[in-house]
């Protein structure tokens, strides 16, 4: 089934299932729709939820968004983020195949780490999974807000999406940081789920 049809069929049957759910899209940035009773919420200057630019770090050394500000979301989930990670951890003396596709003329793209965290590299798996953990926190605070009976995941950065192991486990991943922070009263009652996409094939 193409994505594209994919997509919209899942989006129909979440807004047909649930009164209230919210979509997180990954790729440059960290896009975001919620939903409620079939109606997209927009705000008052159509830019609906900017649920990149929640605050989830405020150490000092929190990591930059591209809009300048420190500690939000985007800038730990979106496309640029586990590349830059990467960066920091080799700097440090980590050992990772990673290094061996710098040398090769690679870009650390969230594709080449998923293509070394599924062949074995830890640090890899690592970013990975760091990437889940982020996201799972922006989740739980974002759920504070909108409540929703549904959030679905999206995007080209899925680490292979939910028809690989790895992306699977990324999902897994998600779920598990979302329950261990929820209140015990929201643990079973949000579904989360990942969409397909074809920006990232696969690993």
């Amino acid at each position: 089934m193409p994505v594209r049809r994919h997509t919209a069929n899942i989006v129909l049957a979440l807004t047909k299932k649930f009164a209230v759910w919210c979509l997180f899209t990954l790729g440059t940035g960290l896009g975001c729709g919620i939903v409620v009773d079939g109606r997209l919420i927009e705000g008052s200057h159509s830019h609906g939820a900017m649920s990149g630019h929640i605050t989830i770090d405020v150490r000092d050394d929190a990591r930059i968004c591209p809009c300048g500000q420190p500690g939000h979301l985007e800038a730990y989930v979106s496309g640029v983020a586990p590349g830059e990670a990467a960066v920091e951890f080799m700097e440090d003396g980590r050992k990772t195949s990673l290094n061996s596709r710098i040398e090769s003329g690679a870009m650390l793209t969230p594709l080449v780490i998923a293509e070394e965290a599924a062949a074995g590299d830890a640090l890899s798996l690592e970013l990975v999974l760091d990437t889940a953990r982020y996201l799972a926190v922006g989740n739980c605070e974002h759920d504070a807000h909108d409540r929703p009976g549904c959030r679905a995941v999206g995007g080209g950065i899925n680490f292979g999406g939910p028809d690989s192991p790895l992306g699977r486990r990324y999902l897994d991943a998600i779920r598990e940081e979302v329950s261990r922070r929820h209140s015990p009263f929201r643990r079973s009652r949000q579904q989360l789920i990942m969409l397909r996409s074809a920006a990232m094939p696969a690993t």
